[in-house]
């Protein structure tokens, strides 16, 4: 008797400790609730119920577009990417897409290295990013995705412009203008175009071909700064 009797206690806490079934909007408010709290790993948790519990619901793509945002939030890149791209795929008519769309393209700009390496994911952001402008054109999100756009312009600008002057460097000229060009003709809005034309202009000066240097030296002159300074002294002693 007293067996059973510790058996049935024993059941009655187990049961206490299940929580009851709760409906798609409960389930997604105790969700929203640990998201505001930054409980990322509970509101995953919860999101991810939502989403495979009543993936049919009004809150499916709710929960598909937290889930992706909590991950971004918490600064995992690579799964908020994969999630911002799930609901773009299946939620067609979620009125979270145009955001989605950003936040995936902002996701591999995150996950961009230095300059010096492979800029594969950043290529990626700026495909993401020129489609979300050529699909969202005017939106709250415009400014976000050009400054975004902007700054993945301007690591590939610098990777082309450190390429050019290590080859400049070891006198390899052709394989030097080469990328000297590609920045002056790839990204001439960057910071780093005015420097490219002084070290092109370099390169021809270096192979003899003063005229050529000459015209890329004056097109310096229309800033007052260290590039227009060099390319003055350079001139000054190609006159000589």
């Amino acid at each position: 008797m007293k067996k059973l009797f510790l058996i049935a206690l024993l059941l009655s806490a187990c049961a206490k400790k299940v929580r009851p079934a709760l409906d798609a909007q409960d389930e997604f408010t105790r969700a929203m609730s640990f998201y505001d709290k930054k409980d990322y790993k509970h509101a995953i948790e919860g999101f991810q119920r939502i989403i495979f519990t009543y993936p049919g619901s009004d809150y499916a793509d709710d929960a598909q577009f937290y889930l992706a945002k909590t991950y971004y939030i918490d600064k995992d890149y690579e799964q908020a990417a994969l999630e911002f791209e799930f609901l773009i795929r299946h939620f067609a008519h979620s009125p979270f897409q145009g955001e989605a769309a950003l936040l995936q393209a902002t996701s591999y700009f995150q996950r961009t290295p230095s300059f010096h390496r492979d800029q594969m994911m950043t290529k990626k952001a700026i495909e993401l990013l020129e489609e979300f402008l050529s699909t969202y054109p005017q939106t709250d999100f415009e400014p976000q995705a050009r400054k975004t756009l902007s700054e993945c312009r301007m690591k590939l600008a610098r990777k082309d412009l450190e390429n050019g002057k290590f080859y400049l460097k070891v006198k390899e000229y052709a394989a030097a203008e080469i990328y000297l060009k590609s920045v002056i003709d790839n990204y001439p809005e960057t910071i780093w175009a005015r420097e490219a034309k002084y070290w092109l202009a370099e390169s021809l000066f270096g192979r003899r071909r003063y005229d050529e240097a000459n015209q890329l030296y004056q097109e310096l002159f229309n800033e007052n700064d260290q590039w227009k300074k060099k390319a003055e002294k350079r001139i000054s002693q190609l006159g000589k």
